[in-house]
């Protein structure tokens, strides 16, 4: 039996140099929006807890990756009655490009659905940039659909100049 190329598992603040370096250098591409100093932030609070990330590890050289967290960043796209509640965000996903196209990003954003639905949040967000039809694909092969787009020129400079927020609701697991 052929042992896989990579593993998936939770990242660790050992971690987040590569993470980084794989981000700033695997990510940029006309639809991220993918600020350095944000970056740098976003990756660092792997130390303190407040973002969490699954990376796809081979022989210990970190190929894939996708941060999330949890918080209120969606209350307009909830569903009313839900609208005060916390929910998950997968933030940034990024496969190395000698590894793009095999399902890594797929397998790392449904492993971080996984674990924010274990911690009892029934919706799970992300945004892309409209045209972004890669990650479109690799979002909605996890269950997520499209819930609104718009006008975001700020973040995004290129192509429709749109962003798209998809979610995925998840049945409570409370009885």
């Amino acid at each position: 039996m052929q042992q896989p190329e990579y593993e998936v598992r939770l990242a660790t603040p050992d971690d987040i140099s590569a993470i980084t370096t794989l981000i700033l250098a695997q990510g940029p591409n006309p639809w991220n929006h993918l600020p350095e100093e944000e970056v740098r932030a976003h990756v660092e609070s792997i130390a303190t807890g407040t973002v969490s990330a699954v990376v796809a590890d081979t022989y210990g050289a970190i190929i894939g990756v996708v941060t999330y967290e949890i918080g209120h960043r969606y209350p307009d796209d909830q569903p009313l009655e839900r609208a005060a509640e916390l929910h998950g965000y997968a933030a940034e996903a990024v496969v190395h490009s000698g590894y793009a196209g095999r399902g890594i990003g797929t397998e790392l954003l449904k492993a971080a659905i996984e674990r924010l639905t274990r911690a009892d949040l029934q919706e799970i967000y992300a945004m892309r940039h409209e045209e972004n039809i890669p990650s479109r694909r690799m979002m909605e092969k996890c269950g997520m659909e499209e819930v609104r787009t718009f006008d975001d020129p700020k973040i995004r400079p290129t192509g429709s100049r749109r962003t798209t927020v998809m979610r995925i609701i998840v049945e409570s697991k409370k009885l």
